[in-house]
């Protein structure tokens, strides 16, 4: 069911944020993702979600815990009303969604299309994650994550759940679930334009219908906003969602 609006929440992505996070308990069920840690209940760090019975479900992790990280797939729905009934706060959110079927050369930024033209036969799919794995050290100076983290994402891939994008100085993982694909990481030392469009070429190929960028950020921090602009230029539309939690 979740999967019908995004690719994230699976079970191999709770796996991944267990091994960087720690234990959950689950309180998940087939319309639920929610899982409780230190007296908070999030999808597994990710917000929780809930794509049906919305109002009981909310009420029955109230009465679990009363500090609930809620994110509003389609807003404003009973469960979010429940909670800001109840004192919470609504905050929006934002990210940037690329229709595949849709898509067309034109709609990427002027800008982008030589890089990607001068680059893309240089770019492949790639099926390790090892590999991935030591261009993201080289490129911190450090590992940022644990080595569990990179064998759950080497699982989603063998399970035809991800996918890799790499060229000789660069890489993208792109999670898949269904109809839907999600922008997970990228590291690149020159230009990474042709590897996010080899991605997207990607997505068509596998039938996926909608690809996720990831979080916008429109002010602050100039690192994520910067990064946000440059999702944008492939082409897409940015979707609100709430995020309700506790005041």
């Amino acid at each position: 069911m979740i999967s019908q609006y995004t690719a994230l929440y699976s079970d191999l992505d709770k796996m991944y944020s267990e091994s960087i996070s720690g234990p959950y308990q689950d309180l998940s069920n087939d319309g639920t993702v929610a899982a409780l840690q230190s007296g908070r209940i999030t999808g597994y760090w990710r917000p929780t979600v809930i794509v049906t019975d919305h109002l009981n479900e909310i009420k029955r992790l109230w009465d679990i815990s009363r500090d609930i990280s809620y994110l509003d797939i389609k807003p404003l729905s009973p469960a979010a009303r429940w909670l800001l009934s109840h004192g919470y706060t609504a905050t929006p959110t934002f990210t940037h969604v690329i229709d595949i079927m849709a898509h067309e050369w034109s709609h990427i930024r002027k800008s982008y299309q030589n890089l990607i033209n001068r680059d893309i036969e240089n770019c492949s799919i790639s099926t390790n994650m090892m590999e991935y794995k030591e261009l993201h050290r080289e490129m911190c100076g450090r590992q940022t994550r644990p080595h569990q983290s990179w064998k759950i994402q080497q699982l989603m891939i063998d399970r035809d759940e991800g996918f890799i994008v790499k060229k000789d100085d660069g890489a993208a993982f792109f999670v898949c679930n269904d109809d839907w694909a999600y922008y997970a990481s990228g590291k690149c030392r020159s230009n990474s334009h042709a590897i996010i469009y080899r991605g997207i070429q990607e997505c068509q190929n596998r039938g996926i219908k909608f690809l996720d960028m990831g979080e916008q950020v429109f002010f602050g921090n100039e690192k994520m906003v910067n990064i946000s602009n440059f999702k944008r230029g492939f082409g897409g539309s940015t979707h609100t969602r709430i995020l309700c939690e506790k005041s």
